[in-house]
């Protein structure tokens, strides 16, 4: 597993993250606005408002869900290995090293849902932030 995930994402959607993620442990750049979280909390709120977009009739709300449902989908894993349908000690041997990854509250999936990274940078992708800005962002 990797320690750190770095995804791409407008400062726009960035803030509309922010504003569903209170209380929660996160790092913020103060020049390009980008973000560093736990994966898991982060997983968590992309979720909460894609499903919230669901049954939006507004386009705005549906546009920012879809969004959030990319950014998921970069951040979590749905299912296990192969090896774990053929190897029952693989199986085993595999689910208690990737316990912690483990996200049961996504349970719409078809399969368990597991994260990619323990923590993931939000990196502001907009024309106005030039190669210098984003070089000196300490996420």
């Amino acid at each position: 597993m990797e320690n750190c995930l770095k995804l791409e994402a407008t400062k726009e959607i960035i803030e509309e993250i922010l504003a569903r993620h209170k209380g929660r442990n996160y790092l913020q750049c103060g020049k390009c606005c980008s973000i560093k979280s736990d994966a898991k909390e982060l997983a968590r709120t992309l979720y909460v408002i894609a499903q919230e977009s669901i049954s939006s009739k507004d386009e705005s709300i549906e546009e920012l869900g879809d969004q959030c449902r990319d950014l998921l989908g970069g951040i979590i894993v749905i299912g296990m290995p192969e090896e774990c349908y053929r190897d029952p000690e693989f199986c085993t041997k595999w689910s208690n090293e990737n316990d912690a990854r483990h996200l049961p509250e996504l349970n719409d999936y078809e399969n368990e849902v597991f994260i990619k990274s323990h923590d993931v940078v939000l990196k502001v992708s907009c024309l106005g932030f030039g190669e210098s800005d984003r070089a000196c962002c300490p996420l």
